[in-house]
């Protein structure tokens, strides 16, 4: 499948995008929890930045999230990575490949933002996919993200496995 052009528009927390994105109806109960409760958290204090994409008709199809954390310290010896903590699709736009152009977006703005760092930053970008999340895990490894471990994390708010995955942005 070929790569869907889609528009970035950063967005933040007052925007009647945010707003909008709020509303839609995921078929995953924690994507509206995570977008409600941790996003603007992450925003207001990790750096955090929110886009959403729109298609050639203008309609927002899609949304993406980075923030600069230490989620993962324990992988990077402590030091500062960027994370993707959630991105989404809007349900009714599922399976036309905005998905890849979500991701290698943001993969895109990590690698931005550690090369600004000037080293200061960990070298890969980091995101958490739920084990049961079948197209998600494919979707990142088509799109170059690495395993690093599989069950063996467990979300305490659900107790479900999860598998973090990496993928390096610089040198």
């Amino acid at each position: 499948m070929s790569k869907i052009p889609l528009t970035p528009l950063p967005v933040d927390l007052a925007s009647p995008v945010f707003a909008a994105i709020s509303q839609w109806e995921f078929q995953e109960d924690f994507v509206a929890r995570i977008f409600a409760d941790d996003i603007p958290q992450r925003m207001k204090y990790q750096n955090g930045a929110l886009w959403a994409y729109l298609n050639l008709d203008k309609t927002i199809v899609a949304f993406g999230t980075l923030c600069v954390c230490d989620e993962y310290g324990t992988l990077t010896d402590g030091q500062l990575h960027i994370y993707i903590p959630l991105l989404g699709v809007h349900p009714d736009q599922r399976g036309l490949g905005h998905g890849r152009s979500v991701v290698d977006h943001l993969v895109s703005e990590a690698a931005r933002i550690v090369k600004a760092s000037a080293g200061h930053l960990h070298h890969a970008v980091f995101l958490d996919v739920y084990e049961n999340s079948v197209a998600a895990i494919g979707l990142y490894d088509k799109c170059g993200f690495q395993p690093l471990g599989s069950g063996q994390f467990i979300d305490p708010l659900n107790n479900e496995p999860y598998r973090v995955m990496v993928k390096r942005v610089s040198e």
